[in-house]
């Protein structure tokens, strides 16, 4: 009896593993990232700016796409050519350190219980709008396919992080307008579906770079 309990646990834990999924825009290619997500066993997805021979070497699912709309263009592709329909999704960054495995399952976890529809994810003491991780409910991204057509994203931003770097007669931070107008959006669907929206949670032994430079 015992046996049959443990494997019909086993069962349900893998059809809840497999309604969760993780999209990682490729970029920095933090080598430990990636093992650690490799290890998680948790369904990821790479939609990488550039090629890596990490992807291959560490068998990843992944495509290679121009670099437009920087994380938020590779949010938008994600939804519209890989995304079920029917799974909850974290949406992170690669320039990323997490300590254990299981963090990714807790963040999972975390939201469903507090019943979250929409979250950005931070290590500790952070808050606040970002695109670096974001955690979105089947029924956020139903909803933002159905009212928006999709993830808003900068067509015209080729891969500019920097006021520095953009052209001329832009203003200074177009290069955060992808992270303005999807906060404007999940606020909006927040409001006209009564869902929780906007919400920050922090984990401990999760350390978000600085476009790969330094921790936040």
């Amino acid at each position: 009896m015992k046996r049959i309990m443990k494997r019909i646990m086993k069962r349900i834990m893998k059809k809840k593993i497999k309604r969760n999924r993780i999209c990682v825009v490729g970029w920095y290619f933090f080598h430990d990232f990636y093992k650690l997500l490799f290890k998680s066993k948790l369904d990821i997805y790479i939609v990488a700016h550039r090629y890596h021979k990490i992807l291959d070497d560490l068998k990843f699912n992944y495509t290679v796409i121009d670099n437009v709309g920087l994380e938020f263009g590779v949010y938008d592709w994600y939804i519209k050519n890989v995304w079920d329909k029917k799974s909850n999704v974290i949406f992170m960054h690669d320039d990323m350190e997490i300590k254990n495995k299981n963090t990714l399952l807790r963040i999972f976890n975390k939201c469903k219980k507090l019943k979250i529809d929409q979250s950005y994810i931070f290590g500790e003491n952070c808050e606040g709008p970002h695109g670096r991780c974001i955690y979105m409910s089947r029924c956020f991204i139903d909803k933002i396919k159905k009212d928006y057509g999709g993830i808003w994203y900068d067509k015209e931003n080729i891969g500019y992080i920097h006021h520095k770097q953009q052209p001329i007669g832009w203003d200074k931070k177009r290069y955060n307008l992808g992270t303005y107008n999807f906060f404007k959006m999940a606020t909006e669907i927040g409001l006209k579906y009564n869902k929780i929206t906007g919400v920050s949670l922090n984990f401990s032994g999760m350390i978000p770079y600085g476009r790969g430079s330094h921790p936040l």
